[in-house]
């Protein structure tokens, strides 16, 4: 027996247990692998993306991460989704992503990713309630702005303002002035009405701050009269160094139980009936709101008012001065006797200004229209003339070049064919010599006379016919245009575009000058020119000239009266 029991053969079939050391090993060759694969994937969540740009990206309420998660890859922003979703599971984030709008970077990684959207770092819009408006216009701008919704009601009009008051529940005496103009920065889907509500909560501290800071001298009964002052001030001047003599114009007039006689009440009092021209008539329309019939304050405030306005309203300056007319510069001639008044509109609204400050007087308005050959200028010359004379307006259309005997006879020289080359800068020389004469003896006596001055061209045109067309540097046209201009610009530029080809085709039953006869490239490089132009000034209005006559018409008198209308409110 003890023979068989040592016989190898029968020790070979006899099953071995497993030793300690060799399962210990197969753990640790586990935990190997799943460290690994945790570290791996740590460095995959770590490593950053490679957007070819910055992308915005918006997380729905209620959106599911898988659902996320395929937007993601799909936008580029993440590579693997069955990576993100392990990761986002083993940091617990799979389940707290806010819903917003976010900013992902180019070089985000999936942890920075997926942090951003766990933390809820949205991005904010900024939404202006602009001062100086009425509170029905900042209502509608917010109400058409895409960042917001629109939960006023579709059966709330912009101008049932105490209605507005019913839907906001507020209890206050009036709903007009009573929302303090800002910047408000707020997340995309934010409601109209809380908007509302946080600038109506910025106005009550701003108004109680005013409040608090008011002069003994201060003729007011409440802080909503404060506010009904300050809102027209606000309307009578931009200029915050002149509004504290402003008021103390107004709460003298109030003293004396004068009537304010002030044009901004009168102009809120007429509303969209208001066309940009302020009549004689006009100042004796029946309403609680024309303060050159009613004595004392209006029942409301007029507009939205800065806190700069609620302070020069609660601190007005000392002084006698009961009245004020514009000087043309943005500032105001203040004056205590009415003779003194009546001589300061002479010298002011009735005498060049070369006379007073050196520089050319604009009491009337510049005007220039503005594109390449075939555009339809001198068409909408007419148009526009038509909206002046239908306003009683004084005006004198020109041309550039031109407008004057010799500038005109410059404008021959330039434009005539010849076999002769001109020049680039020759034809730019040429262009400024007719300018100047054409501005000393045309265009600068019309402005001082106040007639307004409605111009074919100006030299916006040198800049992308000379400039971008011929390639000559801008700087040297800058260095005429201070030279020969000395800061007189036009107050409105009105740029007709239209693709080359187009007008190309609009010119070709027409005899051709010199610069009518360039290359479609030319033109092309023009055209980008003017459009460069137009983004360098809020003087400029680019108008699609591609449209019908009538709807090129219909968009310039839009933008004429628009334009007529602020410089009514503030000269």
């Amino acid at each position: 027996m003890s023979d068989l029991l040592n016989d190898p053969l029968l020790a070979q079939d006899t099953p071995r247990k497993p030793t300690l050391v060799s399962v210990g090993a197969g753990v640790s060759g586990i935990v190997l692998i799943i460290l690994g694969a945790y570290f791996g994937l740590l460095g995959w969540a770590e490593r950053p993306g490679d957007l070819p740009d910055p992308i915005r990206f918006e997380v729905q309420a209620g959106q599911s991460f898988a659902d996320i998660a395929n937007q993601l890859q799909q936008r580029r922003a993440v590579t693997n989704t069955t990576l993100l979703s392990l990761y986002a599971r083993l940091r617990g984030l799979d389940s707290v992503l806010q819903a917003g709008e976010y900013e992902i970077p180019r070089h985000v990684s999936p942890q920075m990713l997926l942090t951003l959207m766990a933390t809820g770092n949205v991005v904010l819009h900024s939404v202006q309630l602009a001062e100086g408006l009425r509170l029905q216009d900042a209502l509608a701008r917010l109400r058409s702005d895409t960042v917001l919704i629109d939960d006023l009601g579709i059966g709330l009009a912009n101008n049932e303002l105490q209605r507005l008051l019913t839907r906001l529940n507020l209890d206050l005496p009036f709903a007009e002035g009573y929302f303090f103009p800002d910047t408000y920065h707020v997340v995309k889907g934010t409601k109209v009405s809380d908007v509302l509500l946080l600038s109506q909560k910025a106005m009550a501290e701003k108004l109680a701050y005013a409040w608090q800071q008011k002069s003994p001298s201060a003729k007011l009964a409440s802080p909503e009269e404060l506010l009904i002052l300050a809102s027209i001030i606000e309307k009578e001047s931009a200029e915050e160094s002149d509004r504290r003599t402003i008021s103390q114009v107004f709460h003298n007039r109030l003293r004396l139980n004068m009537r304010l006689q002030t044009d901004p009440t009168v102009i809120y009092a007429l509303g969209d009936a208001f066309d940009g021209d302020l009549r004689s008539r006009d100042l004796r329309v029946e309403s609680p709101f024309n303060t050159y019939r009613v004595r004392g304050l209006p029942p409301t405030p007029i507009a939205l008012p800065s806190l700069d306005s609620m302070l020069a309203a609660a601190q007005p300056s000392e002084g006698e001065y009961l009245y004020f007319v514009a000087r043309g510069d943005g500032t105001s001639q203040f004056s205590q006797t009415l003779q003194e008044h009546n001589a300061a509109v002479r010298k002011f609204q009735l005498k060049r200004a070369d006379e007073v400050t050196g520089m050319p007087q604009r009491i009337g308005r510049f005007i220039s229209l503005e594109g390449s050959e075939g555009v339809g200028k001198t068409t909408n010359i007419g148009v526009i003339s038509q909206l002046l004379e239908a306003r009683d307006i004084p005006f004198v259309c020109t041309r550039e070049p031109g407008g004057t005997p010799l500038a005109e006879s410059l404008r021959d020289a330039m434009l005539t064919q010849r076999a002769e080359r001109v020049n680039a800068l020759t034809e730019l020389l040429l262009v400024f010599a007719a300018r100047m004469q054409h501005l000393e003896n045309l265009i600068k006596p019309a402005l001082a006379r106040g007639e307004w001055v409605v111009c074919d061209r100006f030299t916006d045109a040198s800049y992308a016919y000379q400039g971008y067309g011929r390639g000559l540097a801008l700087e040297r046209i800058a260095l005429l245009e201070e030279w020969v201009q000395d800061g007189l610009q036009p107050d409105l530029t009105l740029i007709l575009d239209l693709d080359p080809t187009l007008a190309e085709q609009r010119m070709r039953a027409r005899a051709k000058d010199r610069m009518e006869s360039e290359q479609l490239e030319f033109y092309q490089r023009v055209r980008s020119g003017y459009l460069a132009r137009a983004v360098t000034s809020e003087r400029y209005k680019v108008i699609d000239a591609g449209q019908t006559m009538d709807a090129v018409a219909a968009a310039i008198e839009v933008q004429l009266t628009a334009c007529i209308s602020d410089w009514q409110t503030r000269p």
